[in-house]
């Protein structure tokens, strides 16, 4: 028990213990870049045993500024031309200076935070996302209100340095003990130094239960939990930041103050034990982002399906983009599910609707799930001036998806009569010639938006494929390329542990991407990278060459992206 009154508690910190903050902050800036090589399957580090067993958010970092994670971030950033300008910033400000020169001797190996329980307020946010649960999606979570607990190392025997760096801020004082453990602080932040840990808690409860669970060690703390440990055991082995999430802690504390979100809640049969576990690593040539579930039930895919993809080679080797995708079917048909459980109403507006689309569009509700049924991609390749951006659909059956999209192509025209803000802006299709035998469709739309290129959907049904254009050139390049975007090197060596099959896959050659947005400036609109702020970001962009993501599902889906920095 404390041997002091406890003052009033608040649930954010104040500056009357600055320097706890710096310290704690300092490591856990530090931990961005660098830190320990953590082995995969590994025991988390000993900053997890002060952060309380069922925490539902909680992220450590290494602070070893002299490990590989460290060195290899910082010869990342120094490809930045921000960079240097930024040391040279913190060199030349004095105070910035001497609380590097103070602080850095003073840190350990680690720091975590811990975000100890989901309040009341952030419930009932989550619990507003219902469409976010339907998508599979983590609900947003506001954690301003939340009890936090931050745990940073400190060198060995600098505890009283430490302490006595946060005291000379003048208003920081000892408070009392807890368990023989000495704190400090103020009313709305209190810190202790235990087996040199600095452990800092927004409020007295949530420092005294991380002391209490450090003390009890085992399974009350995140360390000897172990479906954190599995969970974080499937990450890269050399990371700088990990994370986990307590997907089901979360999505019930949203579901228990909205009786829709409980109703999707249940219809997704989430494991007691879902969770999310996320890491970000510096390597040679860039940095990577890798996210694990585990226990997601439903919205493990969300109705996504693996697939090997077939459509990159319809990608052009310079391809600005390309996101590949398949059976568009079934994801909608699951969010759309997912919702209408949930909400009767929804259901019965959907029933009396159905009947009426064959007669409205002309085709029946199968003929449109077929179009989208398989394998499909949006590529953005370079084009006159502006970028050429096709759709792409894989068909099991050309014949038929040729008969929809002719029964959808008399049909356009009259529906967008039928609505205000189109009526009179679409013109009725006209052939138009796309090489190679190939006879597409094409429309004008009105460029009242002054975009600086032509809009002239087009749409052809090649083969196997249907495809759907911005112009006729869109279509031209996407449908037998010189090379491939699978034969570009960059590519290559960025997607190099793509694996076969995936649920998504996207890549955006940065160089070209910047080029573009520069091309479809409209007249008289202004240059992102113009200027003198616009050519530093310009500038900075540069070492950035390209960003490759993936997903797979099935029972444990991951999520992985590269960004390639030279």
């Amino acid at each position: 028990m404390s041997s002091e009154k406890r003052p009033r508690v608040a649930n954010r910190r104040s500056a009357a213990i600055a320097g706890t903050a710096v310290i704690a902050l300092g490591a856990v800036a530090a931990g961005c870049g660098g830190g320990t090589t953590t082995k995969a399957g590994a025991t988390v580090g000993k900053v997890a045993t002060f952060i309380p067993a069922g925490s539902p958010m909680y992220a450590e970092v290494s602070t070893d500024l002299s490990g590989p994670q460290w060195t290899q971030l910082t010869a990342l950033a120094k490809k930045f031309p921000a960079y240097p300008e930024l040391i040279k910033k913190l060199d030349d400000d004095p105070k910035m200076k001497l609380g590097w020169t103070v602080i850095k001797p003073l840190l350990g190996t680690r720091a975590a935070i811990g975000v100890t329980s989901i309040p009341s307020g952030a419930a009932a946010q989550a619990g507003s996302g219902a469409s976010d649960l339907a998508k599979g999606s983590l609900p947003s979570v506001s954690t301003g209100d939340a009890p936090v607990v931050l745990a940073a190392e400190i060198a060995s025997g600098k505890g009283k340095d430490v302490q006595a760096l946060i005291m000379a801020e003048g208003q920081a004082k000892v408070l009392g003990t807890h368990n023989g453990v000495e704190y400090f602080g103020d009313e709305k932040t209190q810190g202790a130094i235990v087996d040199d840990v600095l452990v800092i808690a927004n409020t007295h409860d949530g420092l005294f239960k991380s002391l209490d669970a450090h003390a009890a060690g085992g399974d009350r703390t995140i360390a000897g939990t172990q479906r954190v440990k599995d969970a974080l055991a499937k990450l890269p082995a050399d990371v700088f930041v990990q994370a986990y999430v307590d997907y089901n802690a979360i999505l019930k504390a949203g579901a228990s103050s909205n009786p829709a979100g409980a109703a999707a809640l249940n219809a997704l049969n989430i494991s007691p034990d879902a969770s999310l576990a996320v890491s970000l690593s510096a390597e040679t040539d860039g940095v990577r982002m890798k996210g694990i579930g585990s226990g997601l039930g439903a919205t493990s895919n969300a109705g996504a399906q693996d697939f090997t993809p077939k459509l990159i080679a319809n990608a052009p080797a310079d391809s600005i983009a390309y996101f590949g995708f398949s059976n568009l079917a079934a994801q909608a048909k699951f969010t759309l599910d997912t919702v209408l459980k949930s909400n009767p109403d929804a259901q019965r507006q959907l029933a009396g609707a159905l009947p009426q689309l064959p007669a409205l569009l002309g085709v029946s509700v199968d003929d449109l799930k077929a179009l989208t049924t398989k394998e499909h991609a949006v590529i953005v390749s370079k084009g006159k001036g502006v970028p050429n951006v096709a759709l792409v659909l894989e068909q099991a059956d050309g014949a038929r998806a040729s008969k929809t999209i002719e029964t959808l192509r008399a049909k356009l025209p009259t529906l967008a009569g039928a609505i205000p803000q189109t009526a009179g802006k679409v013109a009725a299709f006209e052939k138009v010639d796309l090489g190679g035998g190939l006879t597409g469709w094409q429309t004008q739309v009105p460029n009242s938006n002054g975009f600086p290129g032509t809009l002239a959907p087009t749409e052809a049904v090649d083969g196997s494929n249907v495809i759907i254009g911005l112009n006729p050139d869109s279509v031209k390049a996407v449908r037998k390329p010189v090379a491939s975007l699978a034969s570009n090197a960059d590519y290559a060596a960025a997607a190099k542990q793509v694996p076969d099959a995936v649920s998504s896959l996207m890549w955006l050659n940065v160089p070209e991407a910047v080029k573009a947005v520069q091309a479809l400036q409209t007249p008289g609109g202004k240059d992102p990278f113009e200027g003198a702020q616009g050519k530093k970001l310009k500038a900075n962009l540069a070492p950035v060459k390209s960003v490759v993501g993936w997903a797979t599902a099935g029972a444990e889906p991951t999520t992985e992206a590269f960004v390639t920095i030279k």
